[in-house]
């Protein structure tokens, strides 16, 4: 067994190559997704197509929560727009140094079939920070979720995309929509319908 780093748009990923491969389906419910939204974003000093984000999810006054995020969107999305946006965050990955700095978490987004278009998948506004989302049907009821391994990542992200209305959703026989357990309102994206997600 070997490790390999692998890039996407959004990060690094460490999966582990073996003979057997991967399973082809992961239940999401292991995968925890909560609101954010990035209250301080720069460029990474190392890496030119970074982006370094500071990602408040939690509103509680007393006790706001954080998150630091890189991801690989500097060539797609301007500075300016990453700004203040509200973003959906995959909360339970290992955290990983990126070029020497720490991300600890991923923020999902699509992307067109040749990669020359993004967009962050945006959770319902009406919603707070930290807000779980849930694939319907998979609803983690647990208050803290474990780590994701890098090969259940790998199945689940294999697994995700917009569906013809622009809502994020897992699978594809029967695509189970991305929602939030506040009101159940979908996850969405402006313009790319029927994209990957990662």
């Amino acid at each position: 067994m070997s490790n390999i780093w692998r890039s996407t748009l959004f990060g690094l990923v460490r999966q582990n190559s073996t003979k057997a491969g991967y399973s082809s389906y992961v239940s999401p419910k292991v995968v925890e997704l909560r609101v954010g939204r990035i209250i301080e974003v720069r460029k990474h000093e190392n890496a030119d197509r970074l982006y370094v984000s500071k990602v408040q999810i939690a509103e509680h006054p007393q006790s706001p929560k954080y998150a630091q995020v890189c991801s690989g969107l500097v060539d797609h999305i301007p500075i300016e727009a990453m700004l203040h946006s509200r973003v959906c965050l995959v909360t339970n990955l290992k955290p990983s140094k990126m070029r020497g700095i720490k991300s600890e978490a991923m923020l999902l987004a699509a992307t067109n079939t040749d990669g020359s278009k993004v967009e962050i998948v945006n959770p319902p506004r009406s919603i707070p920070l930290g807000t779980l989302l849930y694939f319907e049907g998979h609803k983690n009821e647990h208050e803290n979720s474990t780590r994701l391994s890098s090969s259940q990542w790998k199945s689940i992200a294999e697994n995700l995309h917009t569906d013809s209305n622009g809502n994020v959703v897992y699978g594809n026989e029967q695509p189970l929509l991305l929602r939030n357990e506040i009101n159940d309102d979908p996850c969405t994206v402006r313009t790319l319908t029927n994209c990957k997600v990662r």
